[in-house]
């Protein structure tokens, strides 16, 4: 509890009266010192009385809706002030949001409620939004209580705490596919490669001595004239282990369609299939220097929303150590984001973010990271795994190497790239060339699909390629 002007505007009258009392020798003033003391000892247990029961009563409530909304798009916090009684002297109250560096709230939007004495009930809504993917956190609201008197004040925290997840904007036009055509059917299905009791039909084979005689499939035993069983596929969980590569290479492409932001989007996709067949799932990024995030497979609603906020925040690394597009080191980054942090202006919180994304690695890998991850990471798990390689047509040696690894002892691997030549600086000028590129790529995609238990995709804006293949038709048709 604080005193403000006003008490100590009281207090300097009764130690005026006081010191006059002594200089004038005038008793009657010493006892207005007195009362005015007796006043304000009276005043401070009733203040503290008065606090501590509308603390007692008050309820401070902090929402967000939506709770996840792509960069640069608004969302609305919500603050609520609510207490149980009221009365002339209960004290007043303001209620503040405590919004966290990185979210930016126009000058205009009210983001505190007031509660004079008389009022039980205040609310605001703020609009909010961030020009940075990650999850930004609204500590409690901080509420100020003054007296009815204006005398006394004091500023606590109360109500709970609201996170507000940004994610980068999803690219346009997402294609996954094969040579050009687009998938069909949603990816990231899979089956248990065993065969037993279950639901989804898998193959007929010949009675044997032994089975049981309600496996027998009589229609396919009258139709061929011995007896067949019909074997079902089995349904079992599987272990899915996303690998995203947002190595340099991944950058390529216009902001915010970059070859990262399209794999990111169809991992979000997986993650998400994932997440409704309650399948475990982990994640590891792998950044120019080794793994930077290795998170190992879980099942909890939880895990998974942790999973989502890793992919949305994860951004192409430049080659050297660190993924901020900064070129300062990272000790002087560390620094600048002290300063930042003490510094409450709108630019500071505008700026901080941008200070604090530093990369660090779980794991250095000298050399091949998506190889050495595969290997150090995938492989000891053990069990059935789905890898899910998400990466670009760079290094195909590596690729290659890195989805054969992944594929032993049974497992199957989905290998997920976006070729280079869509994401060229040039904007496919020369669609002839770009065309002989594609079927160069494409010849490099038909390689891995033939891997057992291996099948790849392309990833990438489908007007590209159509924009590819369409010119080629044309071509031949005038030929």
């Amino acid at each position: 509890m604080d005193p403000t002007r006003r008490f100590w505007q009281t207090v300097l009258a009764g130690t005026l009266l006081a010191g006059g009392a002594v200089l004038f020798q005038r008793p009657l003033l010493l006892v207005g010192a007195a009362l005015i003391g007796a006043f304000v000892l009276a005043a401070q247990f009733d203040v503290v009385w008065s606090f501590q029961q509308t603390k007692t009563d008050l309820n401070i409530g902090q929402t967000v809706a939506p709770r996840r909304v792509p960069v640069e798009e608004s969302a609305q916090v919500t603050l609520t002030a609510e207490r149980d009684r009221t009365s002339p002297a209960t004290p007043a109250l303001t209620a503040r949001l405590s919004p966290p560096a990185g979210i930016r709230i126009p000058e205009t939007e009210q983001t505190a409620v007031d509660l004079a004495p008389g009022r039980t009930e205040a609310t605001t809504t703020v609009a909010v939004e961030s020009p940075v993917a990650g999850r930004h956190t609204f500590e409690s609201p901080t509420v100020t209580l003054t007296d009815a008197h204006g005398r006394f004040s004091e500023t606590v925290t109360s109500g709970p705490t609201v996170t507000l997840a940004t994610a980068p904007r999803a690219p346009r036009n997402v294609h996954v596919g094969r040579g050009g055509e687009q998938l069909a059917t949603g990816f990231g299905e899979h089956e248990s490669g065993q065969l037993g009791s279950g639901l989804e039909p898998a193959e007929l084979r010949t009675y044997e001595p032994g089975d049981a005689a309600s496996r027998i499939d009589w229609k396919a035993t009258a139709r061929l004239d011995e007896p067949y069983v019909r074997e079902f596929e089995t349904e079992t969980d599987r272990t899915v282990a996303l690998v995203v590569d947002h190595r340099a290479p991944m950058s390529s492409g216009p902001a915010g369609e970059t070859k990262l932001a399209y794999a990111r989007e169809v991992a979000l996709a997986v993650l998400a299939r994932a997440s409704e067949a309650n399948d475990p799932a982990g994640l590891y990024t792998v950044g120019d220097a080794g793994v930077t995030t290795a998170a190992q497979p879980g099942a909890t609603a939880d895990h998974y929303e942790r999973l989502r906020d890793h992919l949305a925040a994860v951004d192409a690394t430049d080659g050297r150590t660190r993924q901020s597009v900064m070129t300062r080191s990272p000790r002087d980054a560390a620094r600048s984001a002290s300063r930042l942090a003490d510094a409450d202006t709108q630019f500071a919180r505008t700026v901080a973010p941008f200070f604090q994304t530093t990369e660090q690695y779980v794991e250095r890998i000298r050399e091949d990271p998506l190889f050495g991850t595969v290997q150090s990471r995938i492989r000891p798990e053990g069990g059935a795994v789905w890898t899910m390689l998400f990466t670009d047509d760079t290094n195909r040696a590596e690729v290659l190497e890195a989805a054969t690894l992944a594929q032993q002892d049974g497992n199957y691997v989905m290998v997920f790239l976006t070729p280079s030549v869509l994401f060229g600086s040039d904007g496919l000028a020369d669609l002839d060339t770009a065309y002989d590129q594609y079927r160069d790529f494409e010849s490099f995609r038909q390689r891995l699909d033939r891997l057992s238990r291996v099948s790849a995709f392309e990833v990438g804006p489908g007007d590209r390629i159509a924009a590819i293949l369409d010119d080629r038709a044309e071509r031949r048709e005038r030929a």
